[in-house]
């Protein structure tokens, strides 16, 4: 249900040799890279920041779902893959890998990613900050490329055609003092624009927002920052694709934080 950043992850732990391997070679020949540089890559992507890519990934596969040739026209790739049974599944993940290249290449303001004077793609691992027992990599913070920040996700679009603008507008919690200004004011933001515009939640909080899976009611509660996006709500609170998977937050959990925010996000392909 949607993209998630720890796709790759799953891929290298549960993952077949063969369908690592098919990756590998894809990336490998699309970005000029090292299967072994590509596979690292792989590795890094699911750490700090990685929910930015995910939901803007999601952002983008919202906005082009219905547009198979135009996807593929500005990415390169197809919109989706069928398996035997025709089932389609979307190539979110060639996006995120994508994007997250992108964004963290040098000579697009990064520091992860350089290329040498044959123009191979490669890793600067001297540029992260620490890593830890997790294996969770860490940049010097002004050094992070978070897709939601300033003109990011806007510049990446054009890097892919100059006929994509991308405008964000957002909204803050700050005047909210109870569920019911919250759910007041997402809905009246949603009930505006979701038919037309894509929506993400961005929150931070110390002492953590919970989110509830709702195909198997499991809570996960993420402290600090995090950034989905939103596909649904009701009048109990809002549905978000994060982690891949479908999760309800309930309105009384959107006031009275650090910080919370509506991410409103305008995609126009000319």
């Amino acid at each position: 249900f949607g993209v998630d950043q720890g796709y790759f992850d799953d891929e290298l732990v549960y993952g077949s040799d063969k369908e690592i391997e098919q990756y590998a070679e894809f990336f490998s020949q699309k970005y000029n890279m090292s299967k072994a540089t590509a596979v690292k890559i792989m590795q890094y992507l699911n750490s700090i920041g990685a929910c930015t890519y995910a939901d803007s990934t999601n952002l983008i596969i919202q906005k082009l779902q219905n547009s198979p040739d135009e996807f593929e026209k500005i990415f390169g790739f197809p919109l989706y893959t069928e398996d035997e049974y025709k089932n389609k599944k979307f190539n979110g993940d060639l996006v995120l890998f994508d994007m997250y290249v992108w964004a963290n290449s040098e000579e697009n303001g990064g520091v992860l990613f350089s290329r040498n004077s044959e123009g191979e793609l490669l890793i600067n691992d001297n540029a992260f900050k620490s890593i830890e027992d997790d294996g969770n990599r860490y940049l010097e913070f002004s050094d992070q490329q978070y897709m939601n920040q300033d003109n990011n996700l806007n510049n990446y679009l054009n890097s892919k055609s100059d006929d994509i603008t991308c405008e964000k507008f957002r909204k803050d919690f700050s005047d909210i003092n109870n569920s019911n200004d919250a759910k007041t004011m997402i809905t009246n933001i949603l009930n505006n624009n979701i038919e037309d515009v894509q929506i993400s939640l961005r929150t931070y909080s110390e002492d953590g927002i919970t989110f509830e899976n709702v195909e198997t009611g499991d809570e996960v509660v993420a402290d600090g920052g995090h950034i989905c996006t939103i596909v649904d709500y009701d009048d109990e609170g809002i549905y978000v694709s994060t982690w891949g998977e479908e999760y309800f937050v309930k309105y009384s959990e959107l006031y009275g934080n650090e910080y919370c925010r509506i991410d409103i996000t305008d995609i126009n392909i000319k």
